[in-house]
């Protein structure tokens, strides 16, 4: 995918909240909820685990606000602290979690390239992130999502639940990620634009024949698509140069990924 835009690598991430479970030296430093005093890290990568109590929240709020933000990865509930600051934020924003209430975002003045919410739909219009680039969303029945990417040129759309009108109106994207649909037929207009795809979770689509819809096509990840049996397709693309699968077992067809190995094609996860 285009790494310049992606969240950053763990070892850079500043772990803020409770203690989690997993190894904290694998974050760059860890903070209590209560420590707010003792940061005084610049534009620092936030890994933000903290609920919405405004005891801890608004000391840590204003750190960021005077200190500035590169990213940070945070939970829904607390979106409208981050909101007022997101002007300071120019790597991205990843919110797990879903968001649980209304969010009026005006802040059209926002620095923000790279947007994650996978767990909710767009609470945002056309105004908002001026300057994104990089944009994971979940399909919606309103057309937010619709008519937010319709309006900007977007390097890369990430959309959870296949939405070919969506995908269409992405335009020139370089890179596309499609996760948890029940879709058992995956297909869109062509995209000679698109060198990066990700598909994820499909686990009712059936074929991959939609992949002649990416011509130039260089690095392709297919994980849990488990009733995929033949990966014939990928033999036509003369352009792919890593191929990466993960699923339980091995696929049925595996005299495809021979073949394209032996054609030069790196092949992992198998």
């Amino acid at each position: 995918m285009i790494d310049k835009y992606r969240a950053p690598p763990t070892g850079e991430l500043v772990y803020i909240g409770p203690k989690p479970h997993f190894d904290l030296a694998s974050r760059k430093a860890y903070f209590a909820p209560d420590e707010a005093a003792n940061f005084d890290l610049r534009n620092a990568s936030i890994q933000f685990r903290m609920k919405a109590c405004p005891k801890y929240i608004v000391p840590w709020m204003t750190k960021f606000a005077s200190l500035g933000v590169h990213y940070m990865e945070t939970d829904g509930e607390i979106l409208d602290g981050i909101r007022d600051m997101s002007e300071r934020i120019e790597g991205g924003i990843f919110i797990h979690g879903s968001i649980r209430k209304s969010v009026r975002w005006t802040a059209a003045a926002s620095a923000i390239r790279h947007l994650t919410i996978y767990d909710s739909e767009v609470f945002f219009d056309e105004t908002s992130f001026p300057k994104l680039e990089f944009l994971n969303a979940k399909k919606d029945k309103a057309g937010k999502l619709l008519n937010y990417v319709s309006s900007r040129q977007l390097k890369h759309l990430g959309i959870s639940g296949f939405d070919r009108v969506v995908i269409e109106a992405a335009g020139a994207i370089e890179s596309l990620q499609i996760s948890g649909s029940t879709d058992t037929h995956v297909d869109f207009d062509e995209k000679p634009s698109v060198t990066d795809l990700w598909v994820h979770n499909l686990k009712s689509m059936e074929d991959v024949s939609f992949l002649a819809r990416l011509p130039n096509l260089e690095r392709l990840k297919i994980y849990y698509c488990g009733k995929v049996a033949d990966f014939s397709p990928l033999l036509k693309l003369n352009a792919l140069k890593d191929v990466d699968v993960v699923q339980q077992g091995q696929p049925k067809d595996m005299a495809t990924f021979r073949a394209l190995a032996e054609s030069g094609v790196k092949i992992s996860g198998l």
